[in-house]
């Protein structure tokens, strides 16, 4: 609508400009060909396709510089944020090259536990065999000297015809404290006698 209204208008307006100069001018033939000519031009932009047209301006004035200062307001914000997506970007790769790194130490860290573990339980396991390999009378002297508890692991890891045999020659309280912890392992699994 706006669009048809505006070269109607300039339509009119060339019109009376025509008029004002034909009456100012006395009415001579040169007026009357150039108020054709401006005819022409007026229906020429009637005739103009509405894509050529500029742009209609609905705003102005200090409507016009606040819409401008917004624009420029979002287009500043747009800025900053591109620019912090960047940043987090950098950062996110950053932290997934550290992720890595420490995803691979935790592996080496992992495998040197591992076999920690192996080198403890092979070093139990051989001294559980020295002390298997003893005659029980001079183990038994050692294990009376032992921990309670650290005798008990010991005991449990052996043969038990050389664990007795050892547990035999120890001094009778040191011996039953020991079958004592042997016997309480894993006690709340085993099924109560009645």
């Amino acid at each position: 609508m706006k669009s048809s209204i505006l070269p109607i208008l300039g339509a009119i307006f060339a019109i009376s400009l025509v008029g004002r100069s034909i009456a100012l001018s006395g009415a001579n033939a040169g007026v009357e060909e150039k108020a054709d000519t401006e005819v022409t031009a007026v229906a020429q932009t009637e005739e103009k396709p509405e894509e050529e047209a500029e742009p209609d301006v609905c705003v102005s004035g200090p409507i016009l510089e606040s819409f401008k200062q917004q624009q420029a307001n979002l287009q500043k914000r747009e800025q900053e944020i591109a620019e912090r997506e960047r940043t987090l970007e950098a950062v996110e790769k950053r932290l997934t090259e550290r992720l890595a790194i420490l995803d691979e130490s935790n592996a080496r860290l992992a495998d040197k536990m591992e076999a920690m573990k192996r080198t403890a339980n092979e070093d139990i396991t051989h001294l559980t065999s020295m002390y298997e390999n003893m005659k029980p009378a001079q183990a038994s002297t050692i294990f009376d000297k032992m921990d309670p508890v650290f005798a008990a692991g010991f005991l449990r890891e052996m043969r038990s015809e050389q664990a007795g045999l050892i547990l035999a020659n120890m001094r009778p309280e040191h011996a039953y404290e020991i079958s004592i912890i042997i016997a309480s392992k894993n006690a709340d699994l085993r099924p109560t006698v009645k």
